[in-house]
């Protein structure tokens, strides 16, 4: 068991770098730095501890001592069982240009998108909301590229059907009725709920369909990409009060961008540690007030 977690530790540490590299390769990524996260329980040892939130080039190498992954050092795991993994983030951007966009073979930008599409279009639309996606989310997607088109949708065992969704396996489902935002939403999804468990989703669903979704329309705005409304238009309202009357962060596009890059796990705790922190030194603000955002939070848990 040991080995097997250790090595399935050490291969997940290595894809997620090696699809990096190969995106700065393609010219999809500018510069990068990764950060070391551990899984924040009490099971964490001393040694990662000390590495949690150590930010370096990605070349250079973390210090994880003589005995163990000598030589390499690039990524986790830092021992037997370690279950730290790696946060990229893109301090740098590529500055993508009408000579470096990837031909468009069928319009995302129209009015009206939510259609009837040939499972071609649909697969070249995925194509271009896919190269989209890597140049605002620095986290690597999991998505397997296949496109699943069937207006029929996939049964779920409490007897609902799934005509829509990223599913397990890392392929896209959708209708031959869809929409390109629909499509980046699912794409989205694979660059965060995907390294988690099914079990995860459930836990932590609101508050990862409202940063998709928040994610989702600030990419569409800055691409003049159709928004189409979703059923998460309400906790999206939410994520757009809280960040406007707290000032988290100074654009929706930042803020969606910083949720959506972190992990889904830490997102409510992250939120409400910084409404605390920024509402206790305002002296505007009223108990009444901090109730009522704080009731609003909890829509996401």
């Amino acid at each position: 068991m040991t080995i097997a977690q250790t090595e399935m530790a050490t291969a997940y540490n290595r894809g997620a770098d090696e699809a990096i590299r190969q995106a700065q390769a393609q010219k999809l990524m500018g510069v990068v730095v990764k950060r070391w996260c551990t899984s924040g329980d009490d099971m964490v040892c001393e040694q990662c501890r000390a590495l949690e939130g150590l930010e370096l080039a990605m070349d250079d190498k973390f210090q994880m001592g003589s005995s163990w992954n000598a030589g390499e050092n690039l990524t986790p795991p830092a021992h037997p069982r370690c279950a730290c993994a790696v946060e990229y983030i893109e301090t740098e951007p590529l500055v993508y240009t009408n000579e470096n966009l990837p031909e468009m073979k069928v319009s995302i930008t129209q009015e009206n998108s939510l259609k009837e599409y040939s499972t071609e279009e649909i697969e070249s639309i995925a194509a271009q909301t896919e190269e989209i996606a890597s140049k605002h989310i620095s986290t690597p997607s999991k998505w397997s590229g296949n496109m699943i088109v069937d207006d029929k949708g996939i049964p779920n065992p409490d007897g609902t059907t799934v005509n829509y969704g990223k599913m397990w396996g890392c392929d896209i489902l959708t209708k031959h009725e869809t929409a390109p935002s629909i499509i980046l939403h699912e794409q989205i999804h694979a660059r965060s709920i995907s390294y988690l468990e099914r079990k995860n989703y459930r836990q932590y669903r609101n508050i990862e369909e409202a940063t998709v979704q928040l994610m989702t329309e600030e990419i569409c705005k800055v691409e003049g990409i159709e928004i189409i409304s979703s059923q998460y238009d309400e906790m999206l309202d939410v994520l757009h009060i809280i960040n406007e009357r707290v000032g988290i962060c100074n654009s929706t596009y930042d803020f969606a961008k910083k949720l959506i890059e972190m992990p889904v796990t830490k997102r409510l705790d992250w939120l409400s540690n910084k409404m605390y922190d920024i509402l206790s030194h305002d002296v505007t603000t009223t108990v009444e007030e901090y109730e009522k955002l704080s009731e609003m939070l909890n829509i996401l848990y």
